[in-house]
């Protein structure tokens, strides 16, 4: 009994390290103060369905199938508000504690105190595998995050819109 007790916190530390991590996406209180909202939850098999509406004759379906292949979910939410100020550093903490955490490597954090834009660009990472990525887009009036499970290249992000990955990341 003694060993399956140290076994298991050690075996669900190693599941947890080799595979994707959703982050938190908990952001009820900020939907509802939001004017315009954009909520994405596409697990693998909603992928695969949406694969299936892609046109057969074009060229550029074999490059997405090849692409989303590796996806096991594209979660998205987007606020926009009337007024600034209506979201704060701390709604946003839990999502930053997360991508901060052990398996990710951030590879941008921009802040622009001029128009209040900040960007952060995080990578789940097991050697030189990709197991996710994580992405934070804020503006005074706008909040975007993105979170992709499973294998994915970063230069491959806008050729995932049809998925509802914001255009322009």
């Amino acid at each position: 009994m003694k060993r399956a007790i140290i076994f298991l916190p050690l075996l669900s530390a190693a599941l947890w390290a080799s595979g994707p991590q959703q982050v938190p996406l908990n952001f009820d209180a900020l939907e509802k103060k939001a004017s315009n909202t954009v909520r994405v939850d596409l697990n693998m098999s909603l992928i695969k369905l949406a694969m299936r509406w892609m046109p057969k004759d074009d060229p550029d379906t074999a490059k997405m199938a090849k692409i989303v292949s590796n996806l096991q979910g594209v979660y998205v939410r987007s606020y926009e508000f009337d007024e600034e100020g209506a979201f704060s550093p701390d709604d946003l903490e839990p999502f930053r504690k997360t991508i901060n955490g052990s398996g990710w490597n951030c590879l941008v954090h921009a802040r622009n105190k001029k128009t209040g834009e900040n960007s952060d660009i995080c990578l789940r990472q097991d050697g030189d595998k990709v197991l996710g990525l994580a992405i934070l887009l804020t503006e005074p009036k706008k909040l975007t995050v993105v979170n992709i499970l499973g294998a994915i290249d970063p230069s491959e992000l806008a050729s995932l819109e049809f998925l509802g990955i914001p255009s322009g990341l």
